[in-house]
């Protein structure tokens, strides 16, 4: 949403934009982050961690660079001064650039935002075979909790996680969301415009006061209400490319 204003005020003074580069994050807030991972779970671990194991594709520079593991591809994110992150690509970012009509864009990135170490830890998973999808008779994890057996590595694992990596009902979340649009005038003068979002949960609301609750149920309940309010061409699922829909929840 914050983007497509960006884009959309380009646009509206005569100027074009040649790149995008986006990353998000959901992340426990920093006193939280308590973990090897550095991260916790707000919703189904098993659909989080597979998100690890897919490919991704994306613009860079005119070219789309060749496909591999994901955690290969992590870098700092060094300009997110305060936070010690890192990111890399996810999936087809490649399909953004009709979505938002960004025709003249010679590179776009959208990416996943952790905490630096979080991609060293799933590439050991990934070496010791934790995050094997194929059937297993058994498998036992270091500690005294016994886990419960899914039938293969990454499900076992994944459900693990749900145990010991959930957010207790006292710990708040992080969301922290960074773009960076650069802007090309039709003097030929160029700009980078940095667009930030970060809100952090509440503390002793559980789940209701998340960050990543509240970032992902606002934008639904403002589109229902603006049904209820007369928006009758409005889809309760729409392309966050029209700005005109998506501008009350931006606000």
């Amino acid at each position: 949403l914050l983007a497509m204003e960006c884009f959309d005020e380009t646009y509206a003074k005569g100027g074009k934009v040649i790149s995008y580069e986006s990353y998000t994050g959901g992340l426990p807030a920093p006193e939280y982050a308590d973990n090897p991972l550095r991260y916790k779970f707000s919703w189904s671990p098993e659909a989080a961690m597979t998100t690890v194991l897919n490919g991704a594709t994306y613009l860079k520079d005119g070219e789309i660079p060749p496909g591999g593991a994901l955690m290969d591809y992590a870098h700092p994110m060094n300009d997110l001064v305060g936070f010690n992150l890192e990111g890399y690509p996810n999936r087809d970012s490649t399909s953004y650039k009709d979505i938002y009509k960004l025709k003249d864009c010679h590179t776009v990135i959208r990416g996943t935002l952790r905490y630096k170490g979080f991609t060293k830890v799933i590439k050991a998973l990934i070496e010791l075979g934790f995050m094997d999808q194929s059937p297993h008779p058994k498998l036992g994890l270091l500690s005294d909790k016994k886990a419960k057996l899914c039938g293969n590595p990454f499900s076992t694992l994944s459900t693990h996680f749900s145990d010991i990596l959930a957010y207790g009902p006292n710990e708040r979340d992080l969301i922290v969301m960074s773009h960076q649009i650069g802007v090309e005038w039709p003097d030929k003068r160029r700009e980078l415009k940095i667009v930030r979002l970060v809100i952090y949960g509440e503390e002793g609301k559980g789940r209701a006061g998340l960050a990543m609750s509240r970032t992902v149920g606002l934008p639904a309940a403002i589109a229902a209400l603006m049904v209820l309010n007369g928006w009758s061409n409005l889809y309760l699922i729409l392309p966050c490319h029209l700005l005109a829909y998506c501008l009350p929840a931006v606000k």
